[in-house]
């Protein structure tokens, strides 16, 4: 009879060979294990015990961190019903989700600018020489490619084409691989990046990872955050506490929002350059992207104007659309 751990185990397995590669999922589902031997002492059973327990909010934890935790237990339950095991059955909305009422602050140019030259002042600051390496670029690259943290983190060396300035991200969200083109300041800086890594860090020959730490691991994406915070700090940005940023996954929502200021001055056809950023961003549908336009339509007084016939209902608000 098989206990609750390897239960888990040959569902990880199993969501590995579907493609998920979620290192965070995997954490959480430790996390789980540990709290069910507590409790259940390592049987082959999820009970309602353990839900109660790993239901309970925690200090600090947002609504969709929680619905997270619960929906990941709720998925394990599923797999082992399916298999046979005895399980509690966890309804799908067990807690109801609310969409998180965050509204994401969009960087300026100056902004930017600000932030990564704090950064590279960091980098003279006592780091070690592998973050010296690191941070400028990596920093670089999330500011110029919208691309999310775990994303660049998880860029292996061989999935970047220094001749063509192109990554291939493997390790996604959503679980699609994708191919995204950087800009060619960015790619000769990843270029000369690569080449002082190999000089200087006698481990980059031994790892896989285009961004790795002293160990040759990837960098937690805390250890990046705190960079972060300090160069918004230090740039005169304040910060509105915890879980009101701005963050760092604000500098994906920046780009998205310059991508498309960028194509609305130069008199682009929305719609196009819509389908075009939201496979970019590797998002599963427009609707993660046109919450975008909104955005957009405060920095440009006449983008209603434009838009409304086609747009109109995304620049007003979901609610009115819903009455539609």
């Amino acid at each position: 009879m098989k206990t609750f751990s390897q239960i888990v185990d040959d569902y990880l397995k199993e969501r590995s060979a579907l493609g998920f590669k979620d290192v965070d999922y995997r954490q959480r589902m430790n996390r789980i294990v540990k709290l069910q031997a507590q409790i259940d002492y390592g049987r082959p059973i999820l009970s309602e015990k353990t839900l109660e327990k790993w239901a309970e909010v925690l200090p600090c934890e947002s609504e969709r961190t929680r619905f997270n935790r619960i929906s990941q237990i709720r998925s394990l339950s599923i797999y082992m019903h399916r298999m046979g095991y005895d399980t509690i059955t966890i309804p799908k909305h067990y807690v109801p989700y609310k969409d998180s009422t965050y509204k994401p602050y969009i960087f300026s140019k100056e902004e930017l600018g600000l932030i990564l030259s704090h950064v590279d002042i960091q980098c003279m600051e006592g780091v070690s020489t592998n973050a010296s390496l690191v941070y400028p670029v990596l920093f670089r690259l999330l500011i110029g490619s919208g691309l999310r943290i775990s994303e660049a983190l998880a860029i292996n060396k061989a999935d970047y084409n220094p001749e063509t300035g192109v990554i291939k991200l493997v390790t996604t969200k959503n679980n699609r691989e994708r191919f995204i083109p950087i800009a060619e300041s960015i790619n000769e800086r990843l270029k000369h990046y690569s080449e002082q890594m190999a000089a200087c860090f006698k481990g980059y020959p031994y790892t896989d990872f285009l961004f790795p730490n002293v160990y040759g691991k990837p960098y937690h994406k805390s250890t990046i955050y705190s960079v972060f915070r300090k160069a918004l700090w230090k740039s005169g940005i304040k910060h509105g506490g915890r879980g009101k940023g701005p963050r760092l996954h604000d500098l994906r929502h920046s780009y998205a929002v310059m991508v498309l200021n960028r194509g609305f001055s130069e008199g682009r056809q929305m719609d196009a350059l819509l389908q075009g950023l939201s496979i970019y961003m590797g998002h599963t549908g427009l609707k993660s992207t046109e919450k975008y336009l909104r955005m957009t339509k405060e920095m440009h007084a006449n983008v209603t104007d434009k838009f409304t016939g086609k747009f109109g209902w995304v620049l007003e608000g979901e609610k009115n659309h819903e009455n539609k």
